[in-house]
């Protein structure tokens, strides 16, 4: 409350029409105090997503062998009329 302390420093005021202004210049203000900060673990999450993505990618390529490509011909019961 404004009464409570006339004399602090440290509160500020914002005001604003709507929350979502509210939101957008809390947000601004955020990003001015600590954007290299955030931009520096935006890249680290990016970088250990993208070792992540890397190991799993090779953990299923070796888990489970390729099968060979199809030829197009069906042997066997499959479902087709067989002529006589």
């Amino acid at each position: 409350h404004p009464q409570i302390q006339k004399e602090s420093q440290y509160i500020k005021y914002l005001c604003c029409d709507d929350a979502r202004t509210l939101s957008q210049w809390v947000t601004g203000i955020r990003i001015a105090k600590y954007g290299k900060t955030l931009y520096d673990n935006y890249q680290r999450a990016m970088a250990r997503a993208g070792l992540a993505s890397r190991w799993t990618n090779l953990g299923t390529a070796n888990a489970a062998p390729q099968a060979p490509p199809s030829t197009g011909t069906a042997r066997g019961g499959g479902g087709g009329r067989e002529e006589s």
